[in-house]
């Protein structure tokens, strides 16, 4: 449902204040605005219209009773599929924040109660079942806060830094015997772990290749029963855009 901020990497470039046309999305938003409001792009500037999509897109489909049944027109629903607001418990959810904002503005409307926006402070950088696919392939258990902190480091402020972590006990071979059972080697390809680490690390990036920086790992044996995995990313120059 597009809630998590790798999945709205795309969408934020497509449509920042200064790339979309968002003074034209809003005077033809006054055009099917369901409100006697007498200068809507007046009440509705562009940092606030954008400000309550960018809201919109990241709301959770769990939480849509929140919300509640909005009034919809098909041409409002229209204005809102047209900046990326399709799924119709955001356009709910978008419909009622812009009129909250609205009635505060014009005389004679319906009190309108405020959209929750504490969504906001809980997004996730990468969807979970990404991130768990990423534990489950590196073995992680104890460091899985520790890939989750590198990730929002490097999607969301940036950063170029590796960091180190380690895999659970690795398990190992086992020979069967009458009275005990020996061990000899490891069970684990240590080369199909790092190729099924860079595998979802890709998958992330691919979901918006210009904009989310290319991430890899390279995995070695730091003892006998434990790998080392090292996470490196690079972000984009210049040069590449």
């Amino acid at each position: 449902m597009s809630t998590s901020l790798v999945e709205n990497a795309q969408w934020q470039v497509d449509f920042a204040l200064g790339t979309f046309d968002w003074d034209e999305w809003v005077r033809q938003l006054a055009d099917v605005f369901p409100m006697p409001v007498y200068d809507l792009p007046r009440i509705l500037d562009t940092a606030a219209a954008w400000d309550i999509v960018y809201h919109a897109r990241h709301w959770p489909a769990a939480r849509a009773i929140e919300v509640g049944h909005v009034r919809m027109p098909p041409a409002l629903g229209c204005m809102l599929s047209c900046v990326g607001i399709t799924y119709l418990h955001q356009q709910q959810y978008a419909a009622k924040a812009m009129y909250r904002h609205c009635a505060q503005y014009t005389a004679g409307t319906m009190v309108v109660g405020a959209v929750p926006t504490d969504h906001m402070d809980h997004l996730p950088v990468v969807p979970a079942r990404m991130l768990r696919a990423i534990c489950a392939a590196a073995r992680l258990s104890e460091d899985s806060r520790h890939l989750a902190c590198w990730l929002e480091n490097v999607i969301v402020y940036g950063s170029s830094r590796q960091t180190k972590v380690h895999s659970v006990h690795l398990p190992a071979k086992q020979m069967a015997g009458r009275r005990r059972r020996r061990t000899r080697g490891t069970s684990v390809d240590l080369d199909e772990m790092q190729s099924s680490v860079n595998r979802l690390l890709a998958e992330i990036t691919d979901i918006a290749p210009s904009h989310l920086p290319h991430m890899w790992c390279t995995v070695t044996t730091s003892s006998t029963t434990r790998a080392a995995i090292v996470l490196y990313a690079r972000q984009h120059a210049p040069s590449d855009v």
